[in-house]
């Protein structure tokens, strides 16, 4: 109850729209994409040159990405970020906010925690229920 109660309240004083850790996560990417080079395929493709010489690809429509942290993690890595901040540079859009899964945002966890866990009486005061005797299930082997 009381762990509940605690993350319900701290989220309503997040200034962002994302958690703390996912909003630092984000932040360390920025700035470890920045070492990259970005080549322009089209406005939602991009080819991603990293600091090693290997070529990544990144695209926004159908939210690919050559390394494919993305798809495993809802976080961009830092190619994405990379692209993202060059695109954000020439056309003025594409905030990375935008790109993080629904489920790693301050709606999700609010949500998660909205329910309240509701207190009960301590277990003296339960009602005694006579000749009651608690038998555990039947467990059922299987073959093999």
């Amino acid at each position: 109850m009381k762990r509940m109660h605690k993350r319900r309240t701290e989220c309503t004083r997040w200034s962002t729209d994302l958690p703390p850790v996912v909003h630092r996560t984000l932040e360390k990417l920025k700035q470890e994409g920045r070492s990259m080079q970005v080549l322009f395929a089209n406005d939602f493709e991009f080819e991603i040159l990293d600091e090693f010489g290997k070529k990544w690809v990144v695209d926004f429509r159908y939210h690919t990405y050559g390394c494919g942290a993305w798809q495993l993690s809802g976080l961009q890595c830092k190619h994405d970020m990379a692209s993202l901040s060059h695109k954000r540079y020439h056309d003025g859009s594409s905030e990375p906010v935008q790109f993080v899964h629904a489920l790693l945002k301050k709606e999700a966890y609010t949500l998660t925690y909205q329910p309240v866990i509701h207190p009960i009486l301590d277990q003296r005061t339960w009602l005694a229920i006579p000749n009651h005797k608690i038998v555990p299930s039947i467990v059922k082997t299987k073959l093999g």
